[in-house]
């Protein structure tokens, strides 16, 4: 199954060096990236999956799935993650670029 477009949209300028020459480009300068990790922990991987979903760019095109079409997603999606599901719950890891800069 091929994911939405708007399925990515959360994870864009991933690459610090994608984000420092894109900060760069708009004519900032003394650019200051830093990684800051968070484990992020929730009860049910399927209530997570959910939510977070209904929060995202891509809720209104998953909503608008037929009933096979959604379940097989989230299936696809609760596979991916399955490998942060412990007994108590979903613990996944999540990292983001902090930048500072001036202009």
């Amino acid at each position: 199954m091929r994911k939405p477009r708007a399925a990515c949209a959360a994870f864009t300028l991933g690459k610090a060096q994608e984000l420092r020459d894109l900060v760069a480009g708009a004519g900032f300068q003394n650019i200051h990236i830093r990684i800051h990790s968070q484990l992020t922990r929730y009860p049910s991987l399927d209530e997570y999956v959910l939510g977070y979903i209904s929060g995202s760019p891509m809720a209104a095109a998953v909503a608008a799935l037929d009933e096979t079409t959604r379940q097989a997603l989230l299936g696809d999606i609760r596979t991916a993650l399955q490998d942060y599901v412990d007994d108590d719950g979903m613990a996944a890891p999540w990292e983001s670029h902090v930048l500072t800069a001036r202009k």
